[in-house]
């Protein structure tokens, strides 16, 4: 079976050869080859045929327009212009990975596949970073690296060998009754400490109201005011 390169441009001319194609070929092309490349170079690898809607001027447009994962340096190749891919962290040595980490607002760490996006030989000089405390490594079960931040030499201390035995010699308690018991055998109160619940006593009974009163009222104690005395008129 004819083996078929993972980004050559398609035999077929009819399929593959809008722009957005053309685009991630560069992209793959240039994070292949890890270094600055001429426009001559890619344009040459695409290989675009003549009755392309791809010319020249809007590929060279589309990758200096800093939208696709292109780092374009006009000054490269003595002004000629150069493009190498750009990924997400753009850190491709020993020394650029410390200054970078430094440079970091929170402590989140550094996704080392992501390093390895532009970085393909990523995993020996973080081994050796790490081994001169000058990193600090997560790795997975197979030893690999997962992420990474920045360390300092300066904070590593060596513990006194009497302090080891010490620890390794200090028993646990066995269980949290256990560590509460020696807890108040030292004078001490533990956060465990059994409470008191106080009886809240009878609650009070509150006051009935009494039935309300149904029925229509009437001014009584006013009839002698409200009654007729037309006939007493002459």
């Amino acid at each position: 079976m004819e083996s078929v390169s993972a980004y050559s441009q398609p035999s077929n001319t009819g399929f593959g050869v809008s722009l957005p194609t053309q685009l991630f070929y560069t992209e793959e092309y240039l994070k292949d080859k890890d270094r600055p490349m001429t426009f001559e170079d890619i344009w040459s690898y695409l290989s675009i045929p003549a009755d392309s809607d791809t010319t020249e001027a809007v590929l060279k447009q589309h990758l200096q327009s800093g939208r696709v994962k292109v780092i374009y340096d006009p000054k490269g190749f003595g002004g000629q212009g150069s493009y190498r891919y750009r990924p997400k962290h753009d850190v491709r040595s020993a020394e650029q990975l410390k200054e970078y980490l430094q440079k970091q607002t929170t402590m989140q760490g550094v996704d080392v596949k992501e390093l390895r996006d532009g970085w393909k030989d990523a995993q020996p000089a973080i081994n050796a970073l790490e081994a001169r405390a000058e990193l600090r490594v997560t790795r997975n079960k197979n030893g690999e690296a997962k992420a990474v931040w920045a360390d300092d030499p300066s904070l590593k201390q060596d513990i006194r060998p009497d302090f080891k035995a010490a620890w390794q010699v200090s028993r646990l308690p066995a269980n949290s009754e256990e560590l509460r018991t020696q807890l108040l055998d030292a004078g001490l109160k533990p956060a465990t400490e059994r409470k008191v619940v106080q009886s809240a006593g009878k609650p009070k009974e509150k006051k009935r109201k009494g039935p309300r009163q149904s029925g229509r009222m009437t001014n009584v104690h006013m009839q002698g005011l409200l009654k007729d005395y037309s006939y007493l008129k002459r």
